[in-house]
């Protein structure tokens, strides 16, 4: 697009068929800016009780930021890539928000719960059936590194939560100097209370 131009747009309908994840439908139209600066109203699809929303905005200097909101997604749309004594049902929400900027800065936040999730798994001889409904995933990326939570609490047993802290820097396991090879030492944490 030419410098000061602006292109102003509404997404009105839209149907995504998927073989294994069924047929989706815009829910209400939304309004699409593209120019100097870029903005998506919230676009959110739906299939049945299903809701997956995103939206975005990027400023003139770079800066930009996006949003994800998915809710009620039913689990048993994994169970034809489960083994074949394995079931699942209850459903998946979840938020991110992202944003950042020109100079490469980066920061986000998303957070998984399974509302409802119940995981049939063959243990041996017996069938358990493993009540997920109270589990959640946090994750934060930021100046600081990455930094990660799940927690899986179940009738049976007493709330589990691991954590993972990988501190900001370059990844890889390993890192040339001076033409030769040195192991990376980014210590990643995990603790579990």
């Amino acid at each position: 697009m030419a410098d000061g131009q602006v292109w102003n747009g509404r997404l009105e309908r839209t149907e995504l068929r998927i073989a294994e994840w069924g047929d989706w439908r815009l829910q209400r139209p939304a309004d699409i800016v593209l120019g100097a600066t870029a903005k998506v109203a919230p676009v959110c699809l739906t299939r049945g009780e299903a809701r997956l929303c995103v939206d975005g905005s990027r400023g003139a200097e770079g800066d930009w930021k996006g949003n994800l909101d998915l809710s009620a997604l039913p689990l048993s749309l994994v169970q034809p890539h489960l083994p074949k004594d394995m079931a699942i049902a209850g459903a998946m929400t979840a938020k991110a928000t992202a944003s950042g900027n020109a100079d490469g800065a980066l920061k986000a936040d998303a957070a998984v719960t399974l509302p409802g999730a119940r995981l049939r798994i063959p243990m041996g001889e017996e069938v358990r059936d493993l009540d997920l409904s109270k589990s959640s995933v946090t994750a934060r990326v930021d100046a600081k590194g990455a930094h990660a939570e799940a927690g899986c609490p179940s009738a049976t047993s007493r709330a589990s939560m691991r954590r993972r802290t990988c501190p900001a820097g370059p990844c890889g396991p390993t890192r040339r100097s001076s033409g030769s090879a040195a192991r990376s030492r980014h210590a990643c944490r995990t603790s579990r209370s």
